[in-house]
């Protein structure tokens, strides 16, 4: 009985996990404003370089009876360094952190400010998924950030936006 009851706990946490997957694809818009206004990219580009963004995020308690945009919530966000990134993980990310360099560059060649891999934490499984989001133009960043910047409060900004989402 304790064996099955371990295994059902795994797979709850298998398809609540799934569903984070699906979730955070419903605010990409949310994640690339976090990224340029966390990083403050409108004002330096230069910052993606050696920037990451670490978002905490945790399953509402009504999670069956919500849809899909609205059956999570931001916990809490911070910025890493790449160093600190590589370490963090202990050194599972290093091969994807890796992998976005050349994707980076490529669309920094193509006029954009590149690629910014967000570190989401699922809290209840203790899990990270790592999201690649493409960025804006340097001017297009500008304007976002001219709009609404975030600024340092980024991430309780970013509740917000995903909670109202």
């Amino acid at each position: 009985m304790k064996r099955k009851m371990q295994q059902n706990m795994t797979f709850e946490t298998m398809d609540l996990f799934a569903t984070f997957k699906k979730w955070h694809t419903t605010h990409i818009e949310l994640w690339r404003h976090a990224a340029v206004c966390a990083l403050d990219l409108g004002k330096d580009p230069k910052n993606l370089e050696n920037g990451v963004l670490f978002i905490s995020v945790k399953a509402k308690n009504n999670i069956a009876d919500l849809p899909l945009n609205r059956k999570f919530e931001i916990v809490g966000g911070f910025i890493l360094t790449m160093e600190e990134a590589y370490s963090v993980m202990d050194g599972m990310a290093k091969p994807f952190l890796d992998e976005c360099k050349p994707e980076n560059e490529h669309m920094q060649r193509k006029g954009g400010i590149g690629i910014c891999p967000i570190f989401m934490m699922l809290e209840e499984a203790k899990m990270v998924d790592i999201v690649k989001v493409l960025l804006p133009k340097p001017v297009d960043a500008v304007k976002m950030q001219k709009v609404n910047d975030w600024g340092r409060a980024w991430s309780m900004q970013l509740a917000g936006a995903v909670q109202f989402a």
